[in-house]
């Protein structure tokens, strides 16, 4: 190992208070049930050893026939272990998930994923994202709506990187630089977004929006996209519109039984059917893949 190399593993790697790792419900569902299993929460300062502890809980939800899914809730923490996080929710092709609160309390934490912890989130394949909003007491009114999501360049720790030589301290962040930019195009990152990562100081967030990301970046990577279109195929766009007017028309009558004038039932059935096939396919893909990584 070179010295460049040695001097990164010291300074990029602390040993401060690890991250709270736990199976806990998803971020969408208010508690754990056979038909919403648990996913792997991690909040907290990411730090050494979190991926071993995240592999336990991950052979447990495989073993239990459950997807492995991540909630996420840091601002940061060891960038060398976020990468090897990142890499096996990416040998995974996980879903990851930044789910900001939805409140009436100002007093409540916003979620956050900040710094090392983007890099955790955009590895997975499906990236879910959504804003802290606030609302007033009648919960109908915004009030206030904060990014979960903010990045800036990776950092070295100002007591380790003041002891360095300038000549090293070029060598040690230009490694840094590297590592950083190659891995970020390997989970489907715009160069402009990258690019602007390394603007922003380590004492600033460049903050980003549930909108931003969508339009930006996306929620799924095209691979991912493309190889579930392949395996489950998908309702085409007709379909889709067919299937969003008949909702629509079904909640303003408040009766989702009812078939509207213009929709034959026969064919809303057939529409309906042909989405729960498609997404238990695309669920039975994922986890298939993923046993075939861990329980081989």
């Amino acid at each position: 190992m070179n010295i460049v190399l040695c001097l990164i593993l010291l300074i990029l790697s602390s040993g401060s208070v690890a991250a709270e790792i736990f199976l806990g419900n998803s971020p969408w569902e208010a508690r754990v049930t056979d038909e919403n299993p648990a996913v792997i929460h991690i909040s907290g300062t990411i730090e050494r050893g979190d991926l071993n502890k995240i592999k336990q809980y991950a052979y447990k939800l495989l073993k239990n026939d459950h997807e492995i899914q991540f909630s996420l809730d840091s601002s940061g923490g060891d960038f060398f272990e976020a990468i090897k996080i990142g890499e096996f929710i990416k040998e995974l092709n996980a879903r990851t998930n930044v789910f900001g609160i939805y409140s009436r309390d100002f007093d409540d934490e916003p979620t956050k994923c900040y710094s090392a912890c983007f890099i955790i989130f955009v590895s997975g394949s499906i990236r879910s994202l959504r804003d802290n909003k606030w609302y007033d007491a009648t919960g109908n009114r915004l009030l206030k709506e904060f990014p979960s999501l903010g990045i800036h360049r990776p950092y070295v720790k100002q007591e380790e990187y003041a002891e360095l030589a300038a000549s090293d301290a070029r060598d040690v962040y230009a490694n840094i630089e590297t590592l950083t930019r190659k891995y970020l195009k390997t989970v489907s990152i715009p160069q402009s977004t990258i690019d602007e990562m390394f603007t922003v100081t380590s004492r600033q967030i460049r903050f980003i929006s549930q909108s931003e990301f969508r339009d930006k970046i996306g929620y799924t990577q095209p691979f991912f996209e493309e190889w579930l279109y392949s395996k489950c195929g998908e309702l085409d766009d007709d379909e889709v519109n067919d299937l969003a007017d008949y909702v629509i028309e079904s909640y303003s009558t408040d009766n989702e039984k009812t078939i509207s004038p213009g929709f034959k039932k026969g064919y809303v059935n057939y529409l309906h059917e042909k989405l729960s096939k498609t997404e238990s396919c695309k669920d039975n893909a994922v986890l298939d893949h993923q046993k075939a990584i861990l329980l081989k």
